[in-house]
């Protein structure tokens, strides 16, 4: 997917998304910012929308009270996006997608949070609707199986206390054999380079 109708079309056609079928016009212009920042080489693997309700990244903070946005994983990065149509400007954030450590579901009451956590941010999604969460906790963990490498800052953590904590994940059912293995290895390659 490269334009902001392929992106919403995906979205509708895959009920990624809520009230984005009642509002396409407005949502079309959400995934318009992200169209205009995609790279040449770089193609969108999975489009959906959701409310920001926390998140740690100080530029999305002052354009917060805006709470719909578009988002887009691609084989290279997280990207969010948002026109103020009434407003005028637009928000773009992005994240490289080496630098996505989980995602993880949160239910309170009858509404699921998809929680995306970073390497530098951490971002709470709103989904309302679990299997929706579901879903997309499931594409982005393929993408991330198939197209992320873990990078590590100068501050990073011990690979192996890492790997301790996604144990602990798997010990409370949280993440998959699959997804621990998976994530393991990245790890303990991490590690190799760092010795």
């Amino acid at each position: 997917m490269r334009t902001a109708q392929e992106m919403l079309d995906y979205c509708i056609e895959n009920d990624l998304g809520h009230h984005v079928k009642d509002t396409q016009i407005v949502y079309v212009s959400y995934f318009d910012v992200i169209a205009k920042y995609l790279k040449p080489n770089e193609n969108v693997l999975l489009a959906f929308s959701g409310s920001i309700s926390e998140a740690t990244f100080i530029a999305l903070s002052a354009f917060a009270f805006l709470s719909n946005y578009a988002f887009a994983l691609t084989d290279q990065r997280i990207l969010i996006g948002r026109k103020a149509v009434f407003f005028g400007g637009e928000f773009f954030f992005e994240i490289p997608l080496s630098n996505l450590v989980g995602i993880n579901m949160h239910v309170k009451n009858v509404t699921a949070f998809v929680l995306f956590d970073t390497i530098t941010e951490k971002f709470k999604v709103n989904m309302w609707d679990i299997d929706i969460a579901n879903r997309v906790i499931h594409e982005c963990n393929e993408i991330m199986g198939t197209y992320a490498t873990p990078t590590a800052p100068e501050h990073a953590r011990n690979p192996l206390d890492d790997i301790r904590q996604l144990k602990e994940l798997l010990d409370m059912g949280a993440i998959t054999q699959e997804e621990f293995d998976t994530k393991k290895e990245k790890l303990l390659d991490l590690y190799k380079q760092s010795i």
